[in-house]
């Protein structure tokens, strides 16, 4: 289910297929996804966050790109 939409994309509620793990799904939209200096922008700050551990700061799980072309990163989720 969407949590949140803002300009570039979204943030959807999910569950990791093995593990059943709750988790964010932060999708790019188009034309956004498409658009390689904010790709590259999107893939830096998956790198940036999954470095930082922190009590109050989401724990980056996973980036990556959808054979379509979508970008997404995958954070713990937050209630």
């Amino acid at each position: 289910r969407m949590l949140r939409k803002g300009g570039m994309g979204e943030i959807y509620a999910g569950e990791h297929v093995h593990t059943r793990r709750r988790v964010a799904v932060k999708i790019l939209r188009e034309p956004w996804s498409r658009d390689h200096v904010t790709r590259e922008r999107f893939k830096r700050e998956a790198q940036a966050t999954s470095k930082i551990v922190h009590d109050h700061i989401v724990e980056m799980l996973d980036y990556g790109v959808t054979p379509d072309g979508v970008c997404y990163l995958v954070m713990e989720l937050l209630y």
